[in-house]
């Protein structure tokens, strides 16, 4: 119910398969913060800082970045 609610799948990695994957999706994160929320951005809204982050996320995929 929560995964249908808001709309993502589920991802179970094999035990000594894919064991890099936490450590990989935690310095992705870590480089989102420090490069796109660092200093924190000023916004009229939380809608509007989620169309920015929104924003960035398309141009990263776009550029092959992180």
């Amino acid at each position: 119910m929560f995964r249908s609610h808001y709309g993502f799948d589920l991802l179970c990695c094999q035990p000594g398969i894919a064991g890099s994957m936490k450590g990989r999706v935690e310095g992705d994160v870590g480089w989102f913060r420090r490069t796109r929320l660092s200093p924190m951005p000023v916004t009229d809204s939380l809608d509007d800082l989620n169309d920015r982050i929104r924003e960035w996320e398309s141009r990263n995929e776009a550029q092959g970045d992180h």
